[in-house]
């Protein structure tokens, strides 16, 4: 392993001061000059692109810390895997990572400053030292005014000074150098590197959302398995009855002419069908509408409305969204009004949805005066985890006025959405 430049610095100063770390140091201290006025110039015109910025210069500073003799630092950034590219900004966006790159991105301006000045003044001073020598030798005698009523007489009696001062500025000039090159390196290495507790809290929450996807696939295959039980096997096996009377009443037409009673059980055989039909379809859209696919969450809740069990009160401005963001919103209106269905006695529901700062913002609430009691095992907490897996946050709380009612409010990040059709569908 490569000595880094802490070691160096411990040396001896022969060993030091003979080596490549002075070097490196002040390789490292004019490429932090540029470097901090380039991204001066490049900030002013350009801020409110300060964190992709950020993440430029984040991989850039975890490679160049290795001039120094530090070790290689993975990326902090959590891998996106192909089909989320798309939310790709959203994801960089709510990482730490990236604002403390943000941290890493001001204060190489900040260093860029002080190896400016830092490296300035030794120049001076080189420079100053080596034409007093020269003017020494030439025009001995001559006096220069440095500042003030300070002056310096030149003559060769005054040049073993100047080059003891020369040769002094060049020893503490490399450990000057190697001291800021390694207070920016050490900063910038604590800035972009990744944090444990940030990678321990992503597995956690990965193993969250993984029970949650478990535990919702076993509530949605058990509320099938009801739906097909309850609804459509009762009514088949109804038919099923049906039937049988059908075949009885034909034996009877064949028996006395008679047709009168086998229409009739034909007719409501018929209806019996219809009825299984429409179970069947039901529940079929229970599982994920083929409106909401097809034509955007607009056309979707519109849908729901006309079928609502509770009047549905529609205030919709929003394009074509991401789908997962799409399908957490209408999850959240049915659910709302699953709710005021059954426990509130609500007697209308509103609904409101639009793209706000980058974020798409549902709010649905009803006058029926009930609660929300997630510890009960309602749907409102799987939505709040389903919020929570795509960076967006469900909060629960009750309205107040001539009826108090619940009132949900989701929001989920949606700035980094391509448009898919003509844009927003507003609805009354």
């Amino acid at each position: 392993m490569s000595a880094t430049v802490w070691d160096e610095v411990r040396r001896p100063p022969h060993r030091f001061l003979f080596g490549a770390m002075p070097w490196r140091s002040l390789g490292y201290l004019v490429f932090s000059v540029v470097w901090g006025l380039f991204w001066l110039l490049v900030m002013i015109p350009t801020l409110l692109l300060i964190p992709l910025w950020a993440l430029v210069v984040g991989t850039i500073e975890r490679r160049r810390t290795r001039w120094l003799g530090f070790a290689a630092q993975p990326s902090p950034h959590v891998r996106v895997p192909r089909p989320e590219r798309r939310h790709w900004l959203n994801i960089r966006l709510l990482e730490p990572a990236t604002w403390r790159e943000v941290g890493a991105l001001f204060s190489n301006l900040v260093f860029g400053l002080l190896a400016l000045v830092l490296v300035g003044a030794e120049i001076t001073v080189l420079v100053l030292c080596v034409a007093f020598v020269w003017l020494s030798v030439s025009e001995s005698g001559r006096v220069v005014t440095l500042w003030g009523d300070v002056s310096w007489a030149l003559t060769p009696e005054r040049t073993p000074f100047l080059v003891i001062a020369f040769l002094l500025m060049l020893v503490v000039g490399a450990y000057a150098h190697a001291v800021l090159a390694g207070a920016q390196a050490s900063l910038l290495r604590l800035l972009c590197a990744p944090r444990d507790a940030e990678l321990q809290s992503r597995v956690e929450q990965l193993t969250a959302a993984r029970a949650t996807l478990v535990r919702a696939l076993d509530e949605e295959r058990r509320r099938i398995e009801r739906d097909l039980h309850d609804g459509v096997q009762q009514e088949l096996v109804a038919l099923g009855a049906r039937l049988a009377i059908i075949e009885l009443e034909a034996e009877a037409v064949v028996a006395t002419g008679t047709t009168d009673p086998l229409l009739r059980a034909v007719g409501t055989a018929r209806s019996a069908a219809d009825a299984a039909l429409d179970s069947l379809r039901r529940t079929v859209r229970g599982l994920h509408p083929a409106v909401l696919s097809d034509r955007g969450l607009t056309a979707a809740l519109q849908e729901l409305a006309g079928r609502a069990p509770v009047p549905l009160r529609l205030e919709l401005d929003v394009p074509r969204l991401p789908a997962a963001a799409e399908t957490a919103a209408y999850y959240l209106v049915t659910e709302a009004l699953s709710n005021a269905a059954k426990h509130s006695g609500a007697s209308l529901v509103s609904a409101e949805a639009q793209v706000e700062h980058g974020e798409l913002v549902v709010t649905v609430s009803d006058d029926g005066g009930g609660t929300v009691a997630e510890d009960r095992g309602t749907g409102v907490a799987g939505l709040r985890e389903r919020a929570a897996s795509l960076g967006g946050t469900l909060t629960v709380s009750t309205t107040t006025g001539r009826r108090s009612g619940v009132l949900l409010s989701m929001r989920i990040p949606v700035s980094a959405y391509e448009e898919r059709g003509h844009g927003a569908h507003p609805a009354g």
